[in-house]
């Protein structure tokens, strides 16, 4: 590879970066004055040694969170450039935008990615949920661990909190079926499932199932899952992550959400 070729690559990740880091920076600066309000606040004791470890995996989650989007939006970008394609099948009378090998390659490469980061993201919000609760676990996470440790939980502010939470992670992270919401409320399941396939029997076999259209007649044949394009797939799962992040907040800190972007003193506490 030429040295104007890496510039090349390197530019584009530059820009890839650029274009995200506004929006994970604004979700993790609003959980960063959340948390900081409701520790002002509190009765509940934490010692400095506590809130370090909380500290660490909050900055973990929203890491984890931004290399996700960064899979994300380079699904999006392969999505569309895709899609601008559709003149030339316009001028040759094309029915159909066919993806090719060198294109699925990349296309997997990013939807693999994505799987990777968002089941760390999982975990680690799991993690700091459980220290935020004092719930006394130690080593890796999964979610019966997850359960079990809130189910443990004792000291009364907590235990409330304890107690909605794994109502929410049983009906809209975790749950038996998709539902008709507007995002699958099993969306926790199917990303842990399908990082799993991944990394420990590598079986994800991508499907041309898709039935979306250009200018109402040209068929984007893009790999798809669950009759879905990966990266409308994703997008549904990022959806998720997002609201997790918003709905547990308004209960761990006891402050609501606030959308839009990040002002400072947003969430001060009276």
């Amino acid at each position: 590879m030429s040295g104007n070729d890496q510039q090349q690559i390197a530019q584009g990740l530059k820009t890839l970066q650029a274009h995200t880091l506004g929006y994970s920076e604004g979700s993790y600066l609003k959980l960063q004055a959340m948390q900081d309000a409701y520790f002002s606040k509190t009765s509940v004791k934490y010692s400095a040694e506590e809130r370090e470890t909380i500290q660490h995996y909050l900055d973990s989650l929203t890491h984890k969170s931004h290399m996700a989007t960064l899979a994300l939006e380079q699904l999006w970008a392969l999505n569309h450039d895709k899609r601008n394609e559709i003149w030339e099948a316009i001028k040759f009378s094309l029915d159909t935008l066919k993806v090719d090998d060198n294109e699925l390659t990349i296309i997997s490469f990013a939807f693999e990615t994505f799987l990777f980061h968002a089941r760390a993201y999982i975990d680690f919000y799991m993690l700091y949920i459980c220290y935020f609760l004092k719930t006394g676990h130690e080593g890796s996470i999964n979610h019966g661990k997850f359960l079990k440790e809130l189910g443990g939980v004792n000291q009364s502010q907590l235990a409330e909190k304890a107690n909605k939470i794994l109502e929410y992670f049983d009906t809209r992270v975790y749950a038996k079926d998709a539902g008709k919401s507007f995002v699958p409320s099993n969306w926790g399941t199917l990303i842990t499932s399908l990082r799993d396939k991944v990394a420990h029997r590598d079986i994800i076999k991508p499907s041309f199932e898709s039935k979306e259209t250009l200018a109402h007649k040209i068929l984007l044949d893009w790999p798809t899952i669950r009759g879905m394009t990966y990266a409308r797939f994703h997008q549904d799962m990022q959806n998720g992550m997002d609201f997790l992040i918003q709905d547990i907040s308004g209960i761990l800190y006891d402050i609501k959400w606030i959308p839009g972007p990040y002002k400072s003193g947003m969430f001060d506490m009276p």
